[in-house]
């Protein structure tokens, strides 16, 4: 199960998304390179991919320009069916799980601060959902093998929520 099969958690987002403005979309000069491509990412406060990510990310074209994207559709609906719940307890080597997290409310709001006291209540809401998924997923493996290790990275994009 995602937090996406959570109604309120959907709603929530869903709200935040649309008032939100967003980055700016990227332009053809910003993919004129993967150089460009990197600037961008900074411009919008991301950390930029490592130039051989990029390259393995999207096709690049004979003047060196960024085009489509590698990923086959298929892929997301493929991560999500990966996210269900598996029967881990027949792994012999020690698991290690990295797991993206929110950032705690007072870093989160030094980046993004919220623009009303409702955008706060309804972050720090869709926050303690999805946070409540995140611990059923990291249990899943540790209650499978006592070697089991998990990681949080707070802050880390989440590509689960936002592909």
């Amino acid at each position: 199960m995602d937090p996406w099969s959570n109604p309120e958690f959907r709603a929530l987002t869903v709200k935040a998304m649309k008032n939100a403005p967003g980055a700016p979309k990227r332009t053809a000069a910003d993919n004129a390179s993967v150089e460009p491509y990197q600037a961008y990412e900074r411009r919008i406060g991301e950390a930029p991919f490592p130039a051989a990510e990029i390259r393995n990310m999207y096709v690049i074209n004979p003047d060196g320009a960024i085009g489509d994207t590698r990923t086959p559709p298929y892929v997301g609906k493929e991560i999500d069916a990966g996210s269900i719940p598996k029967d881990y307890r027949n792994i012999d080597i020690p698991v290690l799980a990295l797991i993206a997290v929110p950032l705690p409310p007072a870093e989160k709001w030094k980046v993004h601060a919220p623009k009303t006291e409702e955008e706060r209540q309804d972050s720090e809401r869709a926050d303690e959902i999805l946070m409540q998924f995140i611990h059923r997923w990291e249990d899943n493996p540790k209650s499978a093998d006592k070697r089991a290790s998990v990681v949080e990275i707070p802050g880390a994009p989440s590509l689960l929520l936002f592909e």
